[in-house]
């Protein structure tokens, strides 16, 4: 049981560290179409 817990943590940790680096990526596209979008006005 305790093993399986801990399997789940980690996995919960790297799910997290993936997801941070796909929302930092996903951020930095926002903001370079914001700003394509203010220099095609």
């Amino acid at each position: 049981m305790h093993r399986k817990i801990s399997d789940e943590v980690d996995n919960r940790i790297g799910i997290c560290n993936s997801n941070r680096k796909v929302i930092m990526r996903k951020l930095t596209t926002i903001k370079i179409r914001e700003e394509r979008k203010k220099n095609g006005t």
